[in-house]
């Protein structure tokens, strides 16, 4: 396996934050990384608890069901109209 196909994407991402380093004032910033951090917390949370289950051995990854359920349920039908 070649350096580009292991480490590729790694370099590009590591090229684009230097780019954006250099062209962005503040993006090392303190509040910017914080707000990274933000954003990524409630991804990094749900990654790390099902990374436990899986590590304990219940395999149990149906929770993916009930979370995205309700955004793909149809509407409420609607009162019929009145006569």
């Amino acid at each position: 396996m070649n350096w580009f196909a292991r480490y590729g994407v790694g370099a590009a991402l590591a090229v684009l934050a230097l780019v954006a380093a250099v062209f962005v004032p503040g993006f090392f910033g303190l509040e910017n990384l914080s707000t990274i951090l933000l954003h990524v917390s409630v991804n990094g949370i749900l990654a790390l608890g099902l990374t436990f289950v899986i590590v304990t051995g219940g395999i149990d990854l149906s929770w993916d069901r009930w979370w995205v359920s309700p955004a793909c349920s149809p509407p409420p039908p609607s009162p019929a109209p009145a006569c």
